[in-house]
């Protein structure tokens, strides 16, 4: 299920252009993202790609399909809904996994 339970929040994404999008969070305490499909199936799924133990998802959308965004805390102590949502397109390669 999105976010296994904890406090975070749910962004909705539909890109305008097919291509390979980052995903990443700003945020001065640890965050677990993960990236869904339109019914909330679990596309990918990060824990500290990112700088400062943020997560980073590489992905490859296509355009007008609808993709869901999950941010969370990684510890229990922290409040997801506080995290910044980053969106760019970028020629990095995409990634599907990285457990917790």
């Amino acid at each position: 299920p999105p976010l296994a339970g904890r406090s975070g929040k749910i962004i909705k994404f539909v890109p305008e252009e097919s291509g390979t999008y980052a995903f990443y969070s700003g945020s001065s305490y640890d965050t677990y993202g993960q990236l869904l499909g339109a019914d909330y199936e679990l596309l990918a799924n990060n824990d500290d790609s990112g700088t400062n133990e943020n997560f980073r998802i590489i992905y490859s959308c296509e355009a007008g399909k609808t993709y869901y965004i999950g941010i969370r805390a990684y510890d229990a102590y922290a409040n997801g809904k506080n995290a910044e949502l980053y969106v760019e397109k970028t020629d990095e390669d995409a990634n599907t996994d990285d457990s917790e």
